[in-house]
């Protein structure tokens, strides 16, 4: 309360220690925008202090979220707070009044505390309007990679929790063990999600594809968007096909086991980045966990969306 005060009235040192308390959570709630925003006052006086504590949250932050912290602290005056204004309500999405069906699900998970998240971009193709299960606004697309069949989504929600992005692309190994938390076969399958455990068999995908990898994780329809992480909970990558068994039957005879595909950790990391997205930990983490406390982990960030036409 004393740092918010003395910051208000425009003590600097009141400012950068304020400003780092909104961004960690610490004895106030965590905001980083807010956060961002006093320290960039703070820094504005070359407090190399301060500096360095803002240029440190840039890497957690997306560049409209940076516009809209420096656009607040830029209209800030002496013996005023800053106030993030609230977010318009979106319109709630009611399919029976517009006279849409529901197409298709498919799994998507948050990458940033913003109401970012992604998915696979066949799962939202061709939708007239999409869904979070579970939410009634609308979810808007707002970039997609048909190539890479990457779309990021943006929920007008807030996100306290989200996923991982590993940084660790080099270190992957064929043989490394892997977990998958999705909604397959929605309406059959449990609607609190389908935790599988694997390995990555390949460290490239159909047709020698660099930008994916091989696992032997179960998925079916549904487990599209799925993270694939490794067991420390890091998403290692995205679940997006797995072997079309009628179609291999058609040409070898044979039908396949557990030949399934994952876009690759660095392609989904480049579409992130180059969208402005940045979803890593501040701390890597350094240890394996359990199956059980990554499912668990998993579940507060991944849901299923929905596609209606």
């Amino acid at each position: 309360v004393l740092y918010r005060q003395a910051s208000v009235l425009g003590n600097e040192e009141a400012q950068e220690r304020f400003g780092s308390a909104l961004a960690y959570g610490i004895g106030t709630k965590k905001d980083l925008v807010l956060g961002y925003a006093w320290l960039n006052l703070a820094a504005s006086s070359q407090r190399h202090s301060a500096i360095e504590a803002r240029d440190a949250l840039e890497g957690l932050l997306t560049r409209e979220e940076i516009e809209e912290a420096q656009v607040l602290s830029s209209a800030w005056k002496a013996g005023e707070d800053i106030v993030r204004p609230r977010p318009k309500t979106a319109m709630a999405f009611s399919p029976d009044e517009q006279g849409l069906s529901l197409a298709q699900t498919g799994t998507a998970f948050f990458v940033t505390t913003a109401g970012h998240a992604v998915t696979n971009f066949h799962v939202v193709r061709g939708c007239a309007a999409l869904r979070w299960r579970g939410n009634a606004s609308l979810v808007r697309v707002t970039s997609t990679d048909e190539t890479s069949d990457l779309a990021l989504l943006q929920l007008d929600m807030a996100t306290p929790k989200h996923a991982s992005i590993s940084r660790r692309h080099g270190q992957v190994r064929q043989g490394d063990s892997v977990v998958v938390f999705g909604f397959p076969l929605d309406g059959v399958l449990s609607p609190g999600g389908n935790f599988t455990v694997g390995v990555i068999s390949a460290l490239s995908g159909l047709g020698n594809n660099s930008g994916q990898i091989q696992i032997t994780a179960a998925i079916q329809s549904g487990s599209s968007g799925s993270p694939v992480m490794d067991m420390k909970g890091d998403v290692v990558g995205i679940v997006v096909q797995k072997l079309n068994d009628e179609r291999l039957l058609d040409l070898t005879g044979e039908v396949s086991q557990n030949v399934n595909f994952a876009i690759s950790g660095q392609t989904l990391t480049s579409f992130l980045i180059a969208n402005g997205v940045s979803s890593r930990r501040f701390f890597p983490r350094l240890f394996d966990r359990k199956p059980a406390d990554i499912a668990d982990q998993a579940r507060e960030w991944t849901g299923i969306v929905e596609c209606w036409r």
